[in-house]
């Protein structure tokens, strides 16, 4: 396929996603920034931002904790 975009590991997830039961308006950011995972949520609703820490990737189980 011409369209595919080889990632790196820590890549997969990086982006903007967000609930698809089409009732909460809260957004998930992922972003890797010299090899650091960064997170950041806002509810667009009313624009609140929680406060996010201790982000940890687990690049075995594919998972964030």
């Amino acid at each position: 396929m011409s369209n595919v975009v080889a990632l790196s590991q820590n890549g997969r997830i990086a982006g903007a996603w967000k609930h698809c039961d089409g009732f909460s308006d809260i957004e998930f950011t992922f972003s890797v920034t010299n090899g650091e995972l960064s997170v950041s949520v806002v509810d667009a609703y009313d624009g609140e931002m929680p406060e996010i820490y201790d982000v940890h990737w687990n690049e075995s189980q594919t998972e964030i904790s």
